[in-house]
């Protein structure tokens, strides 16, 4: 095991002389082999070794034994030692993150938080890795989350990379390393636990060699996605234009160079990290014209022949942006839309009285459902009404104020507009007896 730690050092250049390397000790068989191997080469190295513990706040008595061991392992071999103490389950209860979730956030916000230039020694591993690998493919992932764990990210390092965890605690036995178990890891409740305990040792019933099998197929679309990123780079740098993008450039690349692209180009002009129905919006708009101006989260259109980011609080601003399943922005509006059943539905006219929940006929809809802004002399039919009337006077008579009338929300397909949030659905796209799949879309804002 030695051996494949100082290989995985070497080769992803993890550590150079004169590093300052903090461990994430929570005091398992992995963190306490990687603290045990880091100390016993650290003169070898020429690094300073340090560690940081986080009490979670969840599991009582037995996390405050677990913080005792390791403080204890610590003084016994010289190591600093950083504790945080978190209150995860009340911290998570406010954010809404799972508690897997925000236990690793605030672990890597502290452990980044102790020093700005030190590396983070984390000890996954290679099973960690393979129950990545499986947890993502759960979800649905593209090739860059088939690269599961990355060996080296920013200034975090995975030495035990290449490491199965059986050879951990083998090396533990052998070394006399003591090291304590988080109850926690014994229960399926958690996802990942479940993926440990339950479907990985299926896939080794099926190959016994599949830790091995997995890490081949991480490494191999590794490189590709490398490859990639690498050709995103140089397109995102052959269509800038100082804060614009040349969409004749970007029309001709492929897909795949395509998308992270424009994942880039959002995430550079807003530091938002997008989502794929925002970037596949964009492509849309740039590979086949779609509509004229786009409006995704981050607020991105088309014009004469450049994507570029715009605030859409001009009134001589006309901009849309196609409906999908799902929470999206739209200019100073939360929009989340939903396609139910109609069996879901106990009052077929009631739902009508809920003007700012819109209810449409999926079936009746023609071409792609849009939001966009309200533009000049458009008109509106709700059910019920006979004949058209002016959106303008329609604002008017409601007393939507002014400043909000030409960036208030319009639905349209592509015979016209099919539904205005306070003012109703047009009777081409009423939901009646015959309707079975429903759009269904809320409005936060207005």
């Amino acid at each position: 095991m030695i051996c494949k730690i100082r290989s995985a050092i070497e080769k992803f250049s993890m550590i150079k002389k004169g590093d300052s390397v903090i461990v994430a000790l929570s005091g398992g068989a992995d963190s306490m082999a990687l603290a045990f191997f880091l100390n016993s080469v650290k003169d070898e190295y020429g690094i300073t070794l340090s560690a940081a513990h986080v009490n979670h706040g969840i599991r009582g008595e037995s996390a405050d034994a677990d913080e005792a061991f390791v403080k204890k392992f610590c003084e016994k071999n010289s190591i600093k030692l950083h504790v945080l103490h978190a209150d995860v389950p009340g911290i998570a209860l406010k954010t809404g993150e799972s508690h897997e979730e925000c236990g690793r956030r605030i672990r890597y916000e502290f452990f980044e938080s102790i020093d700005k230039d030190s590396l983070i020694a984390t000890a996954h591993n290679l099973n960690d890795n393979a129950e990545t690998l499986l947890f993502r493919l759960a979800r649905g992932t593209g090739i860059k989350g088939l690269c599961a764990i990355p060996p080296v990210r920013g200034r975090i390092i995975r030495p035990l990379i290449e490491c199965s965890r059986n050879e951990i605690e083998e090396y533990c036995k052998k070394n006399n390393i003591s090291y304590v178990t988080d109850e926690t890891n014994l229960s399926d409740d958690y996802t990942r636990n479940f993926i440990r305990h339950e479907i990985l040792p299926l896939f080794e019933k099926i190959n016994p060699s599949f830790l091995s099998s997995a890490d081949r197929l991480i490494r191999a679309v590794r490189e590709d996605e490398d490859f990639l990123s690498e050709q995103a780079a140089l397109l995102f740098e052959k269509c800038k234009n100082n804060d614009k993008y040349s969409v004749m450039v970007l029309k001709n690349a492929p897909d795949c160079v395509l998308k992270r692209t424009i994942a880039a180009i959002i995430e550079k002009e807003t530091e938002i990290k997008p989502e794929s129905r925002h970037i596949n919006d964009i492509v849309d708009i740039i590979k086949n014209g779609g509509c004229k101006q786009i409006c995704a989260a981050a607020n991105f259109r088309v014009r004469k022949g450049m994507l570029e980011k715009f605030t859409p609080d001009n009134k001589n601003e006309d901009y849309s942006l196609y409906l999908t399943v799902g929470c999206t922005e739209f200019s100073s509006y939360f929009v989340n839309a939903n396609i139910i059943y109609k069996k879901d539905l106990t009052d077929t006219q009631k739902i009508h009285k809920q003007m700012l929940d819109i209810f449409m006929d999926c079936d009746k809809i023609i071409g792609k459902l849009i939001i966009r802004n309200k533009r000049s002399g458009d008109t509106f039919s709700p059910s019920g009404f006979k004949g058209h009337k002016k959106l303008k006077k329609m604002f008017q008579e409601k007393g939507v104020p002014p400043e909000k009338r030409d960036s208030y929300p319009v639905l349209c397909d592509d015979l016209g507009i099919v539904a205005v949030p306070g003012f109703g659905v047009c009777k081409r796209v009423y939901v009646d007896s015959r309707s079975q799949r429903i759009w269904k879309v809320s409005f936060r804002g207005l």
